[in-house]
């Protein structure tokens, strides 16, 4: 309706598609400006549409009152002669926006931002909105800080004693336990280097010898809890820990699927505490490794080695 000639408004519409497609691969990725895109969801008999259903109704409000508003700008500007003259065109809008007409348009227009708004507040403000190349840089950061750790001798895990409370439908969960860890190194162990899950709302550690944490790195989940005297070879010391995991609202991507309203799994790996650090984290693809200024990582040995 705004494009007289068929052939530009095809081209108009090849390179609208063009421009969505390649966003990605620029970076542009958040749902308030990728037309009709939005949070993934999944449905399942156990647990319905669960969580998504709050980001699956704010992004089609947003984007149908969008729509909406360009569908009456469209309308305004429509030939309905001969006359396709642009200044007469825009003549002919002035004169068709009406009162009902500006109505409608600030209600399109109001439902549009204040939509938006709630969206930004929570994949912005609650949650921490990041590309897929702001995870990446975050790998790549948690290696350039810790992988000098390495190779250090860390205490064993040798027990474990924990108590899990699910609090469904607000998508939280505490944790509380007690690690029972063991030097079995041959070398003295003067700290204890511990990695947790880098959505812990609230947490709190404890170990058994006397000592105090020295670095706390919430954004990477890293914590050193240095010894005032070390663990000797056989020794034993037990680190106690309260955690907390809360989901907020909802984010633009990478949804949490493990605490939901219905059929909640969490394991050790993701949420308890691990201790030392941890390779798994780390940027595996080597063309990866080197945009952020890494080596190659090392691979597995032949077999025949």
């Amino acid at each position: 309706m705004l494009v007289n000639n068929k052939y530009i408004g095809h081209f108009v519409m090849v390179a609208f598609y063009i421009i969505i497609v390649s966003a990605y691969g620029f970076g542009f990725e958040h749902s308030l400006y990728l037309f009709a895109e939005g949070p993934g969801y999944t449905y399942s008999d156990m647990n319905g549409y669960g969580h998504y259903v709050s980001s699956i109704v704010w992004i089609r409000i947003y984007w149908t009152a969008f729509c909406a508003l360009l569908a009456l700008i469209a309308n305004l500007f429509w030939v309905r002669g001969q006359e396709a003259n642009v200044k007469i065109r825009l003549r002919h809008f002035m004169q068709r926006f009406t009162p009902g007409n500006r109505l409608a348009a600030a209600v399109f227009l109001a439902t549009f931002i204040a939509s938006g708004g709630y969206i930004y507040y929570n994949t912005n403000v609650l949650n921490r909105f990041q590309t897929g190349k702001d995870l990446k840089a975050d790998k790549a950061e948690y290696e350039k800080r810790y992988s000098r750790f390495s190779g250090i001798a860390q205490p064993r895990i040798t027990d474990v004693k924990t108590e899990v409370d699910i609090f469904a439908r607000e998508r939280r969960i505490q944790i509380s336990g007690t690690y029972f860890l063991q030097n079995r190194t041959e070398t003295p162990i003067d700290s204890v280097h511990i990695l947790l899950h880098h959505e812990t709302v609230a947490h709190d550690l404890l170990i058994s010898k006397p000592g105090a944490i020295v670095l706390e790195d919430a954004e990477h989940g890293y914590y050193i809890y240095e010894l005032e005297e070390p663990l000797m070879p056989g020794d034993t010391a037990a680190l106690t820990f309260q955690l907390e995991y809360r989901e907020r609202g909802f984010k633009n991507n990478d949804t949490n699927v493990d605490i939901v309203h219905n059929g909640t799994f969490i394991n050790n790996h993701e949420y308890f505490p691990r201790i030392g650090y941890n390779r798994e984290l780390e940027l595996v693809e080597d063309h990866e490794r080197k945009q952020f200024g890494l080596d190659p990582r090392q691979r597995m040995a032949a077999v025949d080695d």
